[in-house]
C-alpha cells in the first residue's frame, strides 16, 4: 500500500525493521523521535509548526515546479499506518479507496489532518514524503474519518525506554549551563504519545498559493491576514482550538513582516493584530495553555487597556492558576473586577467573577484554618503554674 516501490525507499536510507531489532541497537540515533516506529530514517525534518518533534519529516523523493505553499490549490494521495506491537505495520487508511483521483484542497484552509499539510508545505509537485505523527489531533481528520489508532503498552514501553535514554545521555552533556537546564526541562515535561502513526504522502499537483515575504501593498497584506483569519474561526467552531490558535500565530507573524505601512492601513494593522492576540488567548484557554493566555491577552491590553474580553481571559487564566501561584487569584479578582465595571451586563464575567470570590472565601478560610491548628494547643503553657 505505499505509493513507492520498497526498493526506492531502501535507497533513500529508509530501512524497515521490527522493534526488537531495533532495541539490539540503539547506537543508531537518527530514527524520527527515537520512537521506535519500525521505520528507520537517515535525515527527518521538523515539520510541526511548534518545532516540538511531533510531526518529523522525511524526504523519499523530490519533485520539481512551484512549491507548495499556504493558498495552493492542491492534489495529494496518501497512506495511513500504525505499528503493531510485533513491529509489523497496519494500514489505517489508503485514500486510493477514497478517492482514485486524489484528495483535493486548499492548503491552510483544509479540515482534512493538519499532518497532511505539513507533510507537502514547501515541497514541490511529484514529491514523495513520509511523516511520523505523534500528535494525536493532528492525525485525525474529520473529513475521511481518520482516527489514529492508540499505541499498545508493549511499544509505549519502548518509546519510553528509548526516550530516557536519549534524555540520559542530553541532560549535562552540554558546556553551556542555559542548554542543560533546557534538556532537563524537555525530560521533564516529556510524556510517552497516545498514538504514533506513519503518513505516507505523494504531491501530485499544487497550484497558486501565497507567499507573504514577497507581499509588498499594504492593502493585500491585510486582506491575506484576515483571509486567514477567518479560516482559525472556522476551525475554533468546529472545537479545534490548537489548531486554531496556530492558524491565528501563522496570521499574525505574516501580519508582522515588514511593509510600508500608510496611516490608514497602519490603523487597520492594528486593529487585527488586537483581534488575533484575543483569539489566540481564547485558543490558549480552552487548551488549558494558562500562561499563553495570560500573554496574548496582556498584549491585547497595552493597545487596549480597558478591552473586557482581554480582562476577562487574562483573569480566567489567572484563576485557572491560583493553586499554582500566590498571586494568581489576586490577579483574577483584579482583571475580573475591571471588567465588571467596564460592562455590568456581561454574564460571562459575573459567573466567573464570582467564580474568582468564592475561591478567595475558600483559601482565605483555608488560610485561618492553618492559623488556628498553629496556635491551638491542650496542654498549660506554663505547666510548672498548674494547680498553683
Amino acid at each position: 500500500h505505499l505509493l513507492v516501490d520498497p526498493p526506492h525507499i531502501a535507497g533513500c536510507g529508509r530501512v524497515a525493521r521490527g522493534f526488537s531489532s531495533m532495541m539490539d541497537r540503539p547506537e543508531e540515533d537518527n530514527r524520527i523521535n527515537r520512537s521506535m516506529f519500525p521505520i528507520e530514517y537517515r535525515k527527518p525534518h521538523d515539520v510541526s509548526f511548534d518545532k516540538d518533534k511531533s510531526m518529523m519529516r522525511c524526504q523519499i523523493t523530490r519533485g520539481a515546479g512551484e512549491d507548495a505553499r499556504d493558498g495552493s490549490e492542491v492534489v495529494v494521495h496518501f497512506t495511513v499506518h500504525a505499528p503493531n506491537e510485533d513491529g509489523s505495520e497496519t494500514l489505517v487508511f489508503d485514500s486510493a479507496r477514497t478517492s482514485r483521483s486524489g484528495i483535493r484542497f486548499t492548503l491552510g484552509e483544509t479540515l482534512h489532518a493538519e499532518v497532511i499539510e505539513r507533510a507537502i508545505l514547501g515541497m514541490p509537485p511529484g514529491s514523495v514524503v513520509d511523516v511520523i505523527c505523534t500528535d494525536t489531533d493532528a492525525a485525525r481528520d474529520p473529513e475521511l474519518r481518520i482516527e489514529p489508532p492508540v499505541l499498545g503498552s508493549k511499544a509505549t514501553d519502548k518509546i519510553v525506554t528509548l526516550q530516557r535514554k536519549e534524555f540520559s545521555e542530553k541532560v549535562g552533556s552540554s558546556i553551556m549551563p542555559d542548554r542543560n537546564k533546557e534538556y532537563a526541562e524537555e525530560a521533564r515535561r516529556w510524556k510517552p504519545p497516545e498514538t504514533m502513526t506513519r503518513w505516507n504522502v505523494r504531491l501530485d499537483s499544487a497550484r497558486g498559493g501565497v507567499v507573504p515575504a514577497y507581499i509588498t501593498w499594504p492593502q493585500e497584506r491585510l486582506d491575506w491576514t484576515e483571509r486567514q483569519k477567518s479560516f482559525g474561526t472556522v476551525l475554533f467552531q468546529r472545537g479545534l482550538y490548537a489548531r486554531a490558535g496556530r492558524r491565528y500565530k501563522k496570521a499574525m507573524l505574516d501580519l508582522e513582516i515588514p511593509t510600508e505601512w500608510a496611516p490608514e492601513t497602519n490603523i487597520e494593522r492594528n486593529r487585527l493584530r488586537l483581534s488575533l492576540h484575543l483569539n489566540i488567548a481564547a485558543c490558549c484557554l480552552r487548551t488549558r495553555d494558562f500562561d499563553g493566555a495570560i500573554f496574548h491577552a496582556t498584549r491585547a491590553l497595552r493597545t487596549q487597556p480597558k478591552n473586557v474580553k482581554a480582562l476577562f481571559r487574562r483573569g480566567s487564566a489567572h484563576l485557572a492558576l491560583f493553586r499554582e501561584r500566590a498571586t494568581a487569584l489576586d490577579a483574577a479578582l483584579a482583571d475580573l473586577e475591571m471588567a465588571r465595571q467596564l460592562d455590568p451586563d456581561n454574564k460571562e464575567v459575573a459567573i466567573k467573577l464570582a467564580e474568582a470570590r468564592a475561591r478567595q472565601k475558600q483559601v482565605d478560610g483555608e488560610a485561618a484554618g492553618v492559623f488556628a491548628k498553629m496556635v491551638k494547643t491542650e496542654a498549660p503553657l506554663y505547666p510548672d503554674e498548674q494547680g498553683s
